[in-house]
């Protein structure tokens, strides 16, 4: 996995890379808080189509700020499924993304890590 530079350097830009290593803390909780919430709008009864919709676009919203790539792409397709009503494999999906957020943190770091220098 990498990262969108074009992305990071724009945040950069904007507030240093304070204001990086902020929005990492943020969209790091941002993204396992809407997890959750996709999970618990997938077991209720029908599912919550419109919360599934939301969390993945909070997620891909994070992602697109960070540079992550894979992650923002993969919760713009969740989006696009819930919208469109297709839930199944939801909870598989939202493990991959998931594993996704857990890919980049590491690089997030050291990137922060390399700007600090």
């Amino acid at each position: 996995m990498s990262l969108e530079q074009d992305a990071i350097d724009s945040v950069v830009h904007v507030g240093g890379v304070a204001l990086l290593e902020r929005l990492v803390e943020v969209a790091e909780g941002n993204v396992r808080d809407r997890l959750q919430q996709l999970e618990q709008a997938l077991a209720s009864e029908p599912p919550d189509l419109a919360a599934i919709e939301r969390a993945a676009h909070s997620m891909k919203s994070s992602a697109a700020y960070l540079g992550i790539g894979p992650l923002r792409q993969h919760a713009a397709e969740m989006e696009t499924d819930a919208h469109e009503g297709h839930i199944d494999g939801f909870s598989e999906r939202a493990e991959e993304a998931e594993r996704l957020l857990e890919q980049a943190l590491p690089l997030l770091r050291e990137e922060i890590d390399r700007r600090k220098r």
